[in-house]
């Protein structure tokens, strides 16, 4: 540790100024040391039947306009939202497609990009007709309902826990490819290909690399965790890019998050599950703090994409899932803890920064950061433990600082503190309270 004499340090925040004294540096960041490619986004997935059956009746165009409206004040950056071909057959409900389109175009007035991922309806079978018609499909959404935020495509949720092969697999992004390029919309697409689960992913992966080189502009993966087993998150991350980093570099791709959250006692039956004392695992503060976990261990291994499951409580298809941070509409789409620690990440942060290195460690204390191109700087700091945590960072650059927090109250909401500034040497102390995470940033946030 290095040690820093007669240094005015300040607690963003959280503590009172601090009188001269010598400090050490427990954290350092280095804001030119950049991690990975550059952000697309940290969000949530969508579901697409907000506005049909099964769940139109309970969703209603009067109380829809409260979850549109929450939906654009959380301002996810980046979203996944399922689709199926079947949706555009002339047999089928329109209001299925429809739906499709208004959720879309919410994601779009919530200032979000669009990874529109073919969830399933593929099989394996009948490759060139699929592929060709899920470009048919992207043309009429680009030109006929000007839906220009859908700039990402995956092929197949999951396909290694699918009976599809990987030469399968392989075939369909290469005759989609070809497809967009028939109806010069390619450029304007990137194709991610994966949202693989952890089950036998390096055939698959190295499938990518070697004959979807050319293809694919990013891979991605799913993570789910139970919710006594952090060391999951780590484990998880980690194993995709052990994997990754044994491929040749001019083949390696920007990694996405594309799916994860956690999950409680009683799961599968109960979807998420619940916690020890009773309570369904998203009305605690124990889910969104191991979401940030997940958040900031992505970013650390330079993901490039984070999208929680997910964003309200409706119908999938047929089954109610309780896994979002907005409630059920019947109930008045009320917001969950995690609804406010997603939304400290997107108001502190923009697409296209990047992380950067934060040198340093403690057990139950996480930290990362991101830079933008001028200058700007965000913080992150996750306190895991039932306890006050206090810890000094240098490398800071000059200037106003500001804070967010999220629970320090123990309220798992959302407070902003008073402004600070950092020490000429570069150096604060900062104090973050209990199972809180709070955000330092140097620059203007999204209101």
């Amino acid at each position: 540790m290095r040690c820093i004499g007669c240094v005015l340090a300040v607690a963003i925040g959280f503590t009172t100024a601090i009188a001269a004294r010598p400090l050490e540096v427990e954290y350092l960041l280095k804001p030119d040391r950049t991690i990975g490619p550059p952000l697309v986004g940290i969000g949530v997935q969508m579901n697409p039947w907000l506005y049909c059956a099964p769940n139109w009746g309970d969703v209603n165009d009067t109380n829809v306009k409260d979850v549109e409206r929450k939906m654009i004040d959380l301002a996810p950056q980046h979203v996944r939202i399922f689709l199926e071909l079947k949706w555009w057959d002339a047999d089928m409900d329109p209001k299925v497609r429809e739906s499709f389109v208004r959720v879309c175009r919410l994601a779009a007035r919530s200032g979000a990009s669009i990874n529109a991922t073919l969830w399933r309806g593929w099989g394996g079978k009948n490759t060139p007709a699929v592929a060709k018609r899920m470009a048919e499909v992207l043309q009429e959404l680009l030109t006929k309902d000007d839906l220009q935020a859908i700039r990402y495509i995956t092929l197949q949720n999951e396909p290694n826990s699918t009976k599809i092969t990987t030469e399968q697999y392989v075939e369909l992004y290469r005759q989609f490819d070809e497809a967009l390029r028939a109806r010069n919309i390619r450029d304007h697409f990137e194709i991610v290909g994966g949202d693989l689960l952890g089950i036998d992913q390096e055939p698959w992966f190295n499938a990518m690399a070697n004959h979807l080189n050319d293809v694919c502009d990013g891979w991605s993966v799913h993570m789910y965790w139970e919710y006594w087993d952090t060391d999951h998150i780590y484990n998880r991350l980690n194993s995709a890019r052990l994997i990754i980093d044994k491929i040749a570099p001019d083949r390696r791709k920007p990694m996405h998050l594309t799916e994860f959250g956690v999950r409680g006692l009683g799961f599968p039956k109960e979807r998420p599950g619940h916690f020890v004392d009773g309570r369904p695992m998203l009305d605690t503060t124990v889910h969104p703090v191991e979401c940030a976990m997940a958040i900031l261990e992505a970013m650390n291994m330079g993901y490039v994409s984070m999208l929680q499951w997910d964003a309200y409580d409706i119908r999938y298809d047929r089954s109610l899932m309780r896994t979002g941070v907005i409630g059920e509409p019947k109930d008045g789409w009320p917001l969950k803890p995690g609804y406010d620690l997603l939304r400290l990440f997107t108001q502190t942060t923009r697409p296209h920064w990047q992380a950067v290195d934060v040198q340093g460690s403690r057990s139950q204390l996480r930290l990362a950061a991101l830079r933008g191109a001028n200058g700007e700087i965000t913080l992150f700091a996750l306190n895991c433990s039932d306890k006050p945590q206090t810890f000094t960072i240098g490398g800071l650059p000059r200037g106003d600082w500001s804070a967010q927090s999220w629970n320090e109250r123990g309220d798992g909401k959302m407070s902003a503190v008073a402004p600070a500034f950092v020490a000429p040497s570069g150096l604060a102390e900062v104090k973050v309270a209990p199972m809180s995470f709070t955000a330092l940033f140097n620059h203007a946030v999204r209101k």
